[in-house]
């Protein structure tokens, strides 16, 4: 059995009556003697009913009105939202087009004056394997890319390609412990072997003779010796030296100018034996 809370019963009787009167009145109005002592009765007892009508019809009404509105206001939102992320993700594209444009007005500007002949490519992945620290970039056999190359850009020197693919290379990073440059100090004309020490660390020039006087920010170039690296390209500066008492050579560790992190874009030095120093206009300079 269905129960109403006294509240309930006096809403749903009231909403009755107003029904009731509305179609007598109406029932009445429709009557040729409408002016007749019923319809005045009924006229008057039923007018503070069919006010109460009109007041909740009116706001029933209204709030249909807002409701609308509402439903267009939220479509409105919508629709604002969905142009301000197409415009958040035009302006991160146009964005990044403009860092990379930069990007490689300079790889290009150094690649000119270098004097190198140098095929640009881009890193298209990391190793992920652990055995070595390198990067894949989108160069291959079908590019003419032969392993032992060199891979730099315009901050110094990255590494060398140790795999061809027809379509892509691996290149050991100068940060491995399996790589080895032959480099020179470009002031104290100390040389050495430049040996990575992993992703978080600096490499060290090891096998450098006591007797040389080498100052802290100097200049460190590949020598050539090693027959990879041709002679000149900048690897970095002196950060620290290392002199032990029991040892017959000094170490030197050296904060490089590239930033692995970050590569994106890159160099191929396609035939090193046909470096030329850069011309003394360049903006870029292989051993400063």
């Amino acid at each position: 059995m269905i129960k109403f809370s006294k509240q309930k019963f006096t809403i749903y009787l009231s909403l009755i009556f107003i029904i009731i009167s509305f179609l007598s009145f109406s029932y009445f109005l429709g009557k040729k003697n409408s002016k007749s002592l019923p319809v005045s009765i009924i006229i008057t007892i039923s007018r503070p009913f069919l006010k109460a009508g009109q007041f909740i019809a009116s706001k029933v009404k209204r709030l249909f009105e807002n409701y609308i509105i509402l439903v267009k206001v939220k479509k409105e939102n919508e629709e604002l939202k969905r142009k301000v992320y197409e415009l958040e993700r035009e302006l991160i594209y146009y964005k990044e087009l403009a860092q990379k444009a930069e990007r490689l007005r300079e790889l290009f500007h150094f690649q000119f004056s270098s004097g190198f002949e140098s095929l640009p490519a881009n890193v298209i992945g990391k190793d992920l394997s652990g055995v070595f620290l390198s990067i894949i970039i989108d160069r291959g056999s079908k590019d003419n890319v032969k392993e032992n190359m060199v891979v730099i850009n315009e901050r110094g020197i990255i590494g060398q390609i140790i795999r061809v693919y027809p379509n892509a290379s691996q290149v050991l990073l100068i940060q491995d412990r399996n790589s080895a440059v032959a480099v020179i100090l470009q002031k104290s004309r100390a040389q050495g072997i430049l040996i990575g020490r992993g992703f978080n660390k600096n490499p060290i020039i090891l096998y450098i003779d006591k007797s040389y006087q080498i100052e802290l920010g100097e200049t460190v170039i590949t020598s050539g010796m090693d027959e990879i690296y041709p002679k000149g390209l900048k690897v970095g500066k002196v950060k620290s030296i290392i002199k032990e008492p029991e040892e017959i050579f000094q170490k030197v560790e050296v904060q490089t100018d590239v930033s692995f992190n970050n590569l994106e874009e890159v160099l191929i030095l396609m035939n090193s034996n046909d470096y030329l120093p850069p011309l003394p206009s360049s903006k870029f300079s292989l051993g400063n």
